[in-house]
């Protein structure tokens, strides 16, 4: 049971034991720099032939493995990130409703993507995508990369539900302390040249004012949105994208497109 008081953990789901988990080594860094606890959880079902009452072959094993994953991740986390407060537990259920139960009284999700690379096409019911559809808190799904210098990158498209995102990424540029590149994708040729943008200067007037440590770069662009956030991708540490579009769907196509190609860590504003 996650228990933290008044400040919320940051959340992550660790799968099998793995050392050096890009997930669990992110969100070390985020409750470091949110100077929040760390909470890592297992969701555990009971395989086939086996069951909880000591029926069949091999009871027990399964459940000590998923104590195993856990004890290792608190160890790499406690080793990694010396006087971070970390906790673990193994929950009894599905991923899923584990993770977004989870979610609703926490700062921040994250998860791995090993299941999204390995894909041609978006895996809709990839527990990572699922997350980043329906948790109750900002998702990170994070990659294995890492480029402590780079800036933070988030895309804007003028929608509703686009101040989560920038939130998010105001908040991330600030305690990562590295510059902030707004993009507006999908612009005109004038646009793209350089010419004044009303849309775009409007919409961020309010986190320039909150923000005003955080060097912001606003960038308009003709290219797709898609094609101009994979490309600044390569050279970010952590891409910003909102949950939804114009579209009213649970994941917008900009959103699943990047889950799928983007070249660092991304962050599901919610």
């Amino acid at each position: 049971m996650v228990d933290s008081g008044d400040r919320n953990p940051i959340v992550v789901g660790v799968k099998t034991a793995a050392p050096e988990s890009p997930a669990v080594r992110l969100a070390g860094a985020e409750a470091l720099l949110r100077g929040r606890p760390l909470h890592i959880v297992h969701a555990f079902v009971w395989p086939p032939f086996t069951s909880p009452d000591g029926d069949g072959a091999g009871y027990g094993s399964p459940r000590q493995d998923a104590e195993r994953i856990v004890a290792d991740a608190i160890a790499e986390a406690r080793a990694d990130r010396p006087g971070l407060t970390v906790s673990g537990e193994v929950v009894d259920g599905a991923a899923l409703e584990t993770l977004v139960n989870l979610s609703a009284r926490a700062a921040l999700l994250v998860l791995g993507n090993n299941t999204l690379r390995r894909s041609v096409t978006l895996p809709v019911e990839s527990l990572a995508v699922q997350a980043s559809a329906r948790a109750g808190c900002p998702v990170i799904i994070a990659d294995g990369s890492e480029r402590p210098d780079a800036p933070v990158v988030v895309g804007v498209d003028g929608s509703p539900w686009m101040a989560p995102a920038l939130d998010l990424a105001f908040e991330e540029a600030e305690l990562r302390d590295v510059p902030l590149i707004v993009v507006q994708a999908g612009g005109n040729e004038r646009a793209a040249a350089g010419v004044h943008h009303p849309l775009l200067h409007t919409t961020l007037s309010p986190w320039l004012a909150r923000h005003p440590r955080v060097q912001v770069e606003q960038r308009v662009v003709a290219e797709p949105p898609t094609e101009a956030l994979g490309d600044l991708s390569h050279k970010a540490q952590l891409l910003v994208v909102g949950a939804r579009g114009w579209q009213a769907r649970l994941l917008g196509s900009v959103t699943q497109a990047m889950l799928l190609h983007a070249d660092c860590p991304v962050a599901v504003g919610r």
